[in-house]
């Protein structure tokens, strides 16, 4: 299973992150790319996307094989949803830790947004 299929069945899967992020049935509000629809009907919300390493570039000596992007969007407090994301990747075997979260506010739409870089291993 890929990357991009193990992230999105995770998040998608776990009742607590549904309700923190107001899914419906016809939206569980995780994305690979951020919705084109209204920010109104999207928000709180996930996006994700995964940057592997090119072989010829990976150093033989370490096992990171890529960078995971997680991106979360909401209008009020995220933290509740950045701590349950971050639960559920430890669960998964290819997480390597959290090396860099950013929290970002977007001015024009007025959202919080939290930035995570997660190394990846044997992805």
């Amino acid at each position: 299973m890929s990357i991009y299929s193990q992230i999105k069945t995770l998040l998608e899967s776990d009742a607590i992150l549904q309700v923190y992020l107001k899914s419906t049935e016809t939206n569980k509000k995780v994305f690979f790319h951020y919705p084109q629809s209204s920010i109104e009907e999207n928000v709180p919300c996930i996006t994700y996307y995964f940057v592997e390493t090119p072989r010829d570039y990976k150093d033989p000596l370490t096992t990171k094989d890529g960078i995971l992007y997680i991106d979360i969007w909401s209008k009020n407090n995220l933290n509740d949803i950045y701590d349950r994301v971050l639960y559920l990747l430890t669960t998964l075997s290819f997480y390597n830790g959290l090396s860099q979260s950013i929290d970002l506010f977007e001015n024009d739409t007025q959202i919080y947004h939290k930035h995570l870089q997660i190394d990846v291993i044997g992805g």
